[in-house]
């Protein structure tokens, strides 16, 4: 498959976010995995569950735009 994607000179912003999607989503894939293996180490309760909500609201966010990790 072949994508071509314009942007004008003011759009050089818009354009250096585009080439770094896969980036982006590698990081947050990254983070998703430390908090899973956190949230079953040797913390309290009150951390645990803490790292516990940012992982589910990082999967609230990741359903409301559409987006999801690869398998």
């Amino acid at each position: 498959m072949k994508i071509t994607l314009e942007y004008g000179d003011d759009d050089r912003q818009e354009a250096e976010r585009a080439l770094k999607a896969t980036d982006y989503g590698l990081v947050l894939w990254k983070l998703d995995q430390w908090l899973r293996v956190e949230t079953s180490g040797i913390y309290d309760d009150r951390v645990t569950m803490g790292m516990q909500r940012c992982r589910d609201k990082l999967y609230t966010l990741m359903t409301e735009y559409g987006v999801e990790f690869p398998e």
